[in-house]
């Protein structure tokens, strides 16, 4: 990797690890190759509020609509429009909860990346990585990076300034039928003001809860709190 390049990640990494409050608007697309490399590509947003270390909202649209409340001690999950949610004994901070969301396959808009790169590991498969340019990503100048893995490339776009925080991630999967991809474009507000409810789930009066598919979401290897 070119060392303009780690320096930018560098910088997005220490802005992400000071960041103990903020709210990002997600705009993501992915692709689903059918038969004969046909691709049809589902879209969704999501609102993710986040108040470190014990607190999670997130707030998801598209095919499946569905909230996702952590409080430091419960994960709710919920599919308003159903009328349906459940509920498990979560784990105490929130780098621990991701892991679990990751580990048992619980699907959140840059769940991953998230908790990857404010704990430095995203660079890990990393073959090759360079800086391409400076490019305008809704009104915001941003160093445009490119990375190369194993079997994915992806491309990164991270803003200039005071506060280098991630604008928009292209995932390219190589050597499968069609090279989908996935996309996503981010917006930041860094000093978001929240209710002192906002993470709070409160059901509604005609919601059905449901069993819970595992009994935890704590990382398998970790003990249940």
């Amino acid at each position: 990797m070119t060392a303009e390049a780690r320096a930018v990640y560098e910088r997005m990494h220490t802005s992400l690890q000071a960041l103990k409050r903020y709210s990002v608007s997600v705009q993501s697309s992915q692709d689903e190759v059918l038969d004969y490399g046909y691709k049809l590509q589902h879209n969704s947003q999501a609102t993710l509020d986040v108040q470190a270390p014990t607190h999670l909202r997130a707030q998801i649209s598209g095919e499946a609509p569905r909230l996702i409340v952590y409080d430091g001690n419960t994960l709710t999950l919920a599919s308003p429009e159903q009328g349906y949610y459940a509920q498990t004994p979560a784990p105490a901070t929130l780098n621990q909860l991701v892991n679990g969301l990751i580990a048992h396959d619980v699907e959140m808009p840059l769940v991953d990346f998230l908790s990857q790169t404010r704990q430095a590991q995203f660079l890990a498969g990393v073959k090759r990585g360079v800086l391409v340019d400076s490019e305008q990503i809704d009104g915001q100048t941003c160093d445009h990076l490119a990375f190369r893995e194993p079997t994915i490339d992806w491309q990164l776009w991270v803003s200039q300034g005071a506060q280098a925080l991630p604008c928009k991630l292209v995932i390219t999967t190589r050597y499968t039928l069609g090279d989908p991809q996935y996309q996503a474009t981010m917006k930041w507000n860094t000093n978001p003001g929240f209710a002192a409810d906002h993470f709070t789930f409160v059901a509604g009066k005609d919601a059905k809860r449901i069993p819970f598919t595992r009994d935890s979401v704590a990382p398998q290897q970790e003990p249940q709190p």
